[in-house]
Parts: C-alpha cells; sequence; structure tokens
C-alpha cells in the first residue's frame, strides 16, 4: 500500500508518538492523525497518546472506552490486531468486567494493576473496560 492514514478522534488527546515501526517505509504524526508511506506486509505501528478515556459514574463505578478500532478500504474491512495495556491503581481501583467477553480472537489477562488485551478482527472493535472503586475499609 503506498499511503495510509492512522486517525485518532479522542476529544481530549494530546502528545501523539510513534513508539516503534516496521515494514513502513516512512511514518510521521501530524494532529491526531500518524501519516504512513510505503507500507508493506506486516507492517507494524506501535503508538502511544494521552486521551480522557475513563468516566465516572456517580455511583462509584469507572468506564473506560476504546474504540472504534477498525481498518476499512474502500467497501470493506480488513483484519487488525489490536493490543491494549492498561495500567491501574488496584489500591484505588478494582478490576469488574470488559467488553467484549474474553473468546478466541480477543485475549485478556488481568494481574495486579495491569490488564492486557490482544484482540484479532475484521470489521469494527469498540473495547469497554469497567472498575469500582476499592473499599479501603476507612470510616
Amino acid at each position: 500500500m503506498p499511503a495510509a492514514e492512522v486517525v485518532y478522534q479522542y476529544r481530549n488527546m494530546r502528545a501523539l508518538r510513534i513508539q516503534s515501526q516496521s515494514n513502513i517505509g516512512d511514518a510521521f504524526t501530524r494532529g491526531q492523525t500518524v501519516q504512513l508511506s510505503d507500507v508493506q506486509r506486516d507492517a507494524t505501528l506501535c503508538v502511544q497518546f494521552e486521551a480522557q478515556i475513563l468516566y465516572a459514574h456517580s455511583d462509584g463505578r469507572f468506564q473506560l472506552r476504546t474504540g472504534p478500532f477498525h481498518r476499512r478500504f474502500l467497501d470493506g474491512y480488513f483484519p487488525l490486531h489490536v493490543s491494549l495495556e492498561l495500567r491501574f491503581p488496584s489500591a484505588l481501583l478494582s478490576y469488574v468486567a470488559t467488553s467484549p467477553l474474553p473468546r478466541p480472537g480477543f485475549e485478556l489477562e488481568v494481574k495486579d494493576e495491569q490488564l492486557r488485551i490482544d484482540a484479532w478482527f475484521a470489521g469494527k472493535l469498540q473495547i469497554e473496560v469497567s472498575f469500582s472503586l476499592r473499599n479501603t475499609g476507612g470510616p
């Protein structure tokens, strides 16, 4: 593919940067996009950015929403691999659930203060992770 563009549509996003790339001739950021040229087979792109995607509810629950992820070309979707690593303060928050539920192609690992999601899919993927306030036993 001679050129491609990765577009992020988070309202409060900043500090988009490319962490690594392979099998891509050139990659650079412009606003909330990553511009790619000379994209080869098995190309990978790893980015990092800051965005407000955690929402508080009045009952003490928190919901992290990210996506939709998709790779569209003309009238169809291509397979896509998305890996997310979330770190959270386990002294304050407890992991509750993830949507979609784990299944083949959507792996979930929760350990200590870290949550990892590894997803292979075609189409659109929206990920939601729910947390609750940890009962600290205080007054």
